[in-house]
């Protein structure tokens, strides 16, 4: 991201605005971080506020703008990743491990320790302000038979992630991911032959696993220092636009924002995760299906924020290069999506390489034989027999 600000009078079609000069919650905005897209909204824009930021990378220049302050800085964390990884292994690895042992005290009847909970979400959120892509990456690397702890974590990470890429304030990105991390803490009451069962589920089984919702409900307010927005996302990820989800057939804006968010991403991972019963999606499979279902499962606005903000690679897309070499994206460039920075696996034998070297593809743009380079088409899950954590990490 790179950020200038941007006196209201010079706010023009097709800017991508990242900030506001106050915060979203007063303004009309459903979320800060949107294009500018009519004449309505420039003019919505310029009655609320005196100003505004703009991410030059991803929309329009204006012809004019104002000085940052010191203390705003520029956002520009594309270098970063190398650097951030050990860090991200180390914080993801932990988050994990409590989540885990966690789960397993309350499976056994003990209470929920949300203060541990919440000391390893704030110390992830830390990381993904920083650079998000080291942390999606991580959250790929899940098997089939942990399914239900790492699906947790995993769609904790995608909701700081869009709740970052909307522009939260660091509290509301914490409650996000706590409540996301915990929305399905009822299933600890559920056997595991149901939940992993690789069958489809008899009628009276289906309404068990239902039932978690209750379950997830009952033990979050019997926990000291649960807040209401956790409950509201336990009570509500399942809850579709059209009225079509469980438990309440809620509809739309009945449904909170969090809890709406919470199921967005829970959808999301669920497609693209293995499983017991199923294999994985490729990511734009997923995103497609989720398309087609805007305005019927999710808000359109909602699922079109939230593909903007994995891109069309995103971190752990294992994907062939044009020289017939494999490799998996580590980094997104923010300036252009379709040349991301991957790290090669494979070479044009399909054979592994003796070391991973990471090709930048906005800088290398032709091959050793002058050849356009680029990335020729996206991999299904694990092709190859590619092991994602004996390779990425």
């Amino acid at each position: 991201m790179l950020e200038k600000r941007v006196d209201k009078n010079f706010v023009k079609n097709g800017m991508y605005v990242s900030r506001l000069d106050r915060p979203w919650t007063e303004t009309p905005f459903m979320f800060q971080g949107f294009y500018l897209k009519a004449q309505d909204e420039i003019e919505l824009v310029q009655r609320h506020c005196d100003y505004i930021y703009i991410d030059v990378e991803r929309g329009e220049g204006a012809d004019q703008y104002m000085e940052m302050l010191p203390s705003e800085g520029i956002l520009n964390t594309e270098d970063c990743f190398e650097k951030e990884l050990p860090i991200a292994k180390d914080k993801f690895k932990k988050l994990s491990e409590e989540f885990e042992r966690v789960m397993n005290n309350i499976k056994m009847g003990k209470s929920l320790e949300i203060n541990v909970i919440q000391s390893q979400v704030n110390s992830i959120i830390e990381g993904i302000t920083t650079n998000s892509d080291a942390y999606l990456l991580l959250s790929r690397l899940k098997n089939k038979d942990n399914y239900t702890y790492n699906h947790s974590v995993s769609c904790s990470i995608l909701a700081i992630s869009l709740g970052k890429e909307l522009g939260f304030s660091k509290q509301e990105l914490e409650d996000l991911a706590i409540g996301t991390l915990l929305f399905d803490i009822g299933k600890m009451k559920i056997s595991d032959n149901i939940l992993c069962c690789p069958d489809k589920l008899a009628p009276d089984q289906y309404q068990l696993v239902k039932n978690h919702v209750q379950e997830s409900i009952e033990l979050l307010k019997s926990t000291k220092g649960v807040k209401d927005s956790t409950i509201q996302i336990a009570r509500d990820h399942h809850e579709r636009f059209d009225g079509s989800g469980y438990p309440r057939g809620k509809k739309d804006k009945e449904i909170p924002l969090f809890a709406r968010i919470a199921g967005l991403v829970d959808s999301y991972d669920a497609m693209t995760s293995e499983r017991l019963f199923s294999k994985p999606m490729k990511h734009e499979v997923a995103v497609n299906e989720l398309y087609t279902r805007r305005n019927l499962d999710f808000n359109e606005e909602l699922v079109e924020q939230f593909i903007q903000c994995l891109g069309t690679y995103p971190s752990g897309t294992l994907v062939e290069l044009t020289t017939g070499e494999v490799g998996v994206v580590v980094q997104q460039n923010r300036i252009r999506r379709l040349r991301p920075k991957v790290m090669v696996l494979l070479n044009k034998n399909k054979v592994c390489n003796d070391y991973f070297p990471i090709m930048n593809l906005l800088n290398e743009i032709e091959d050793e034989e002058g050849n356009p380079l680029g990335i020729k088409k996206s991999l299904e899950p694990n092709s190859y027999g590619i092991d994602p954590e004996k390779y990425y990490l």
